[in-house]
C-alpha cells in the first residue's frame, strides 16, 4: 500500500517482501474471465463474490500499528482499541522504517503463520483476540503465492490451512499484490493476478480480493495512459479497487490528475486544485477526490477502497534534512478526517490507513496520534459503525 515502498511480512521462517483520459467501461471484462468469453463457472463466482462484497462493503482498514503497539503485542488491548474506533479489518504489517534500508517489528509472523507455526502461541493469541472483538484479517498474496513461484495445490494452498485452522469467518479478503500495474513484467502479473482470483474463489466464493494500485506522480508522462489501462486491466482480478493516495504535504505528493494526465497541456482545462501546466494537484481534497471519481467511472461493478496517508516522509526514515525540505509532518487530525469525508462523498465505502507502522519516536506523541487517526476512523458514519447512525 505504500508508493515506492517495500511492504515487509515476516514469517518465523523468512521475511517477505509485501509490499487517458476515461477507459471505455466495455474493455473491463468480469473477473477472471478471459475479454469475449464468461463461463457460466466464472459468473456463478462473480456473483457469489458480489454478494459477499456488499455485505462487507462499508469498512475501515488498519494496515500495520504504530510502533509503541506493534512492539507491546498485547492483542487483546490492540484489537479492542480497534473494534471501539469501527476498525473491523487488519492487514498485519510491521514494516516500522523505508529507509536507508526496510526494516520490520516481525509481529506480522503471529498472522500469517507457515505449516510449521500454525499452533504457534503467537497466532493462537492473535486469532483469538481477533475474534474476541470483531476484527477480520485481510492476507496478503505475496505471503499466500509468492511471484515468480508456481501456486500450490488446493490441498496444500496456505490460504485453505488457515480457513481449517481459524474459520472462513476470521478472514476478510485475500489483498493481490501491492500496486501491480508497475511491475516490469506486466503480461506474468496479469496472469498471477487471474490466477490469485481464480484460487481464491474456488477455496471460498465468499472472499473478496482486495487491489491498490499508485496513483500517478511527478507531472503528466507519456507512460500515463499505458499505465491507467493497466491499472483497468489488472482490476479485472478483484472484488475491492483502490488507490494510495498521499497528499500531505501536496506539494510534495506531486500527485497527477489521472483525467487531465492524457490531454495535451493547450488542452487542458483549469480545475478548482490542479495545477493545469503541470497538471498537478494544489489541493490535497481535490487529489483524493479525483481517484475516487477516477474509480467510480472506470472499475464499474466493484466496490472502492481509498488507503490514506499516517506517515511523514521523516517517519520513513529520510535524512533529516531531506525529511525537512521533502514534508517532515504528518496528516493533522484535521486533515485525516477531511480526507475521510471526502472519500465518503465520493461514494467510496472502504477506507484503509496505511504507515502509522513507522510511527516511532516518543510513545506520548505517537499514542496522541494514533488517537487521531482513530478518532477519524469512529467519525465515519457508516451504518452500525462506531460513529454510525
Amino acid at each position: 500500500m505504500g508508493r515506492g515502498a517495500v511492504i515487509f511480512l515476516a514469517t518465523q521462517l523468512a521475511v517477505l517482501t509485501l509490499l487517458a483520459g476515461w477507459f471505455p467501461q466495455a474493455a473491463l471484462a468480469q473477473p477472471g474471465v478471459e475479454p469475449g468469453g464468461r463461463s457460466a463457472q466464472a459468473l456463478s463466482l462473480r456473483k457469489k463474490a458480489v454478494a459477499r462484497v456488499n455485505g462487507r462493503a462499508n469498512t475501515v482498514i488498519a494496515a500495520g500499528l504504530p510502533q509503541y503497539l506493534g512492539k507491546a503485542r498485547d492483542y487483546d488491548g490492540i484489537f479492542a482499541q480497534l473494534a471501539a474506533a469501527g476498525v473491523k479489518v487488519f492487514l498485519a504489517d510491521g514494516q516500522c522504517r523505508q529507509l536507508p534500508e526496510p526494516a520490520s517489528l516481525g509481529y506480522e509472523a503471529d498472522f500469517y503463520p507457515t505449516a510449521q507455526t500454525i499452533s504457534a502461541p503467537g497466532t493462537r493469541k492473535a486469532f483469538a483476540a481477533m475474534k474476541k472483538h470483531g476484527v477480520k484479517l485481510l492476507v496478503p498474496a505475496d505471503i499466500l503465492y509468492p511471484l515468480g513461484q508456481e501456486l500450490p495445490s488446493p490441498a496444500e494452498d496456505p490460504l485453505l490451512r488457515l480457513i481449517k485452522t481459524f474459520g472462513v469467518d476470521a478472514i476478510f479478503g485475500v489483498y493481490a499484490y501491492d500496486e501491480p500495474a508497475k511491475n516490469a513484467d506486466f503480461k506474468q502479473m496479469d496472469k498471477k493476478c487471474q490466477a490469485v482470483y481464480r484460487r481464491v474463489k474456488e477455496l471460498s466464493a465468499a472472499l473478496p480480493v482486495v487491489m491498490v494500485h499508485a496513483p500517478l506522480v511527478d507531472g503528466p508522462a507519456a507512460g500515463d495512459a499505458q499505465y491507467l489501462k493497466r491499472v483497468l486491466q489488472l482490476s479485472r482480478h478483484a472484488d475491492i479497487v483502490g488507490f494510495d493516495v498521499y497528499p500531505i504535504p501536496i506539494h510534495v505528493a506531486k500527485l497527477v490528475d489521472p483525467f487531465l494526465s492524457a490531454a495535451p497541456a493547450a488542452a487542458r482545462k483549469a480545475a478548482p486544485g490542479v495545477d493545469p501546466v503541470t497538471g498537478l494537484f494544489t489541493d490535497y481534497r481535490t487529489a483524493v477526490a479525483a481517484y475516487c471519481r477516477f474509480l467510480k467511472k472506470n472499475v464499474p461493478g466493484k466496490d472502492y477502497l481509498m488507503v490514506l496517508q499516517t506517515f511523514s516522509y521523516k517517519d520513513q526514515g529520510f535524512d533529516p534534512v531531506l525529511a525537512h525540505l521533502y514534508g517532515d509532518r504528518r496528516p493533522s487530525g484535521e486533515e485525516l478526517r477531511t480526507m475521510v469525508k471526502v472519500a465518503r462523498k465520493e461514494g467510496v465505502g472502504n477506507i484503509a490507513w496505511w504507515g502509522q507502522g513507522m510511527v516511532g519516536g516518543d510513545p506520548s506523541a505517537a499514542r496522541q496520534y494514533w488517537k487521531e487517526v482513530l478518532e477519524a476512523s469512529s467519525s465515519l458514519d457508516f451504518p452500525g459503525h462506531a460513529g454510525g447512525k
